[in-house]
């Protein structure tokens, strides 16, 4: 599955540009959306 969204004024280094968080946010909210959950490693 994928989504195209743009981000204006963002370059391809998202973790080291400014307002980085938001883009994770709204990662983190489409996998939610899209039935995607974390799972424990065992041990």
């Amino acid at each position: 599955m994928t989504d195209l969204k743009q981000f204006a004024g963002r370059g391809h280094s998202r973790v080291f540009d400014s307002g980085w968080r938001s883009v994770a946010d709204h990662a983190l909210t489409w996998l939610a959306a899209n039935g995607v959950v974390a799972v424990a490693a065992p041990g």
